[in-house]
C-alpha cells in the first residue's frame, strides 16, 4: 500500500493522465530506483567486458608463439561486438523508462527527476565504443597474421 497518493485532475495535466489519475509516489521511487540499477549496471557491464577483453588480448599479444594464435583475439572481439550491439539496440526501451518517469514527475509536480539522458547517452556511447573495440580488434588480426614472429 502506497504511503502517499496523489490525485489530479486530467484538466491539470493536460490530458496526459486520462486513463490513469491517481499517481502513487511509490511508483515515482520505483522508476528512479529502476534508473538507478540500469546505470549501474551499464558501468559495470562495461568495466567487466573491456576488462575480460583486455586481458585476453594482452595474453595473445604476449604470448603467442605461432602466426595462428593470434586468433585468440576472435573472442574479446566477439564480446566486444556481442555486448557493443546489446546496447545500441536498448536505446529502443530506454525512452519507455523517460515517458513514464516524466509523466509521473509531472503528476507529482517534481521539478528535478532523474535525467534519463544520462543513462541512453551512456548506453549509446558504450554501445559505440564497444563495437568500435570489436571491429578493431578483427581488423588488427590480419596485419598481426602476416607478421613474422621475432625470435629470441
Amino acid at each position: 500500500m502506497p504511503l502517499l497518493t496523489v490525485t489530479l485532475r486530467t484538466s491539470d495535466l493536460g490530458g496526459l493522465m486520462q486513463a490513469d489519475p491517481t499517481i502513487p509516489l511509490a511508483e515515482y521511487g520505483e522508476l528512479s530506483e529502476l534508473f538507478r540499477f540500469y546505470l549501474g549496471l551499464v558501468l559495470e557491464t562495461v568495466t567487466f567486458t573491456l576488462g575480460v577483453a583486455g586481458g585476453i588480448v594482452t595474453y595473445v599479444l604476449k604470448e603467442r608463439k605461432s602466426k595462428e594464435e593470434v586468433f585468440g583475439l576472435v573472442i574479446p572481439a566477439i564480446l566486444c561486438l556481442g555486448m557493443g550491439i546489446g546496447f545500441l539496440r536498448a536505446l529502443g526501451y530506454i525512452s519507455e523508462l523517460r515517458n513514464r518517469l516524466g509523466v509521473v514527475a509531472t503528476a507529482l509536480g517534481i521539478g528535478l527527476a532523474p535525467h534519463v539522458s544520462t543513462l541512453s547517452g551512456s548506453v549509446w556511447f558504450f554501445g559505440l565504443v564497444l563495437t568500435s573495440v570489436g571491429i578493431g580488434l578483427l581488423i588488427l588480426i590480419i596485419p598481426l597474421y602476416r607478421r613474422p614472429l621475432k625470435t629470441a
